[in-house]
């Protein structure tokens, strides 16, 4: 049970790695608002961003769980400090 969460954990820190990421691409790729917003709200980046984050997290959340627990609880304080550094930084500058 304790791998399981474990695993867990990590897929939720690289999800949000991963939509801090893309968010931050989002911004230097295409900086201006898009006009299809208001016409086709399901072609809004956000859910496409979140989508892609939830499969990043899935698979990290499987690839953790395939790992040794000493290896994941060794990495797990460290990527919880990125994680959270890097969504602060995004939410302050790419709000």
């Amino acid at each position: 049970m304790k791998r399981w969460l474990a695993a867990l954990a990590i897929g939720a820190c690289v999800a949000a790695l991963a939509y801090a990421t893309s968010r931050a691409v989002q911004v230097w790729l295409f900086p201006e608002p898009d006009p299809r917003t208001i016409a086709v709200p399901t072609r809004i980046g956000f859910f496409w961003r979140a989508w892609v984050a939830f499969y990043a997290g899935t698979l990290a959340t499987l690839g953790a769980a395939a790992l040794r627990p000493s290896t994941v609880d060794a990495r797990i304080g460290q990527l919880i400090l990125v994680t959270a550094i890097a969504t602060a930084l995004q939410g302050v500058f790419l709000p």
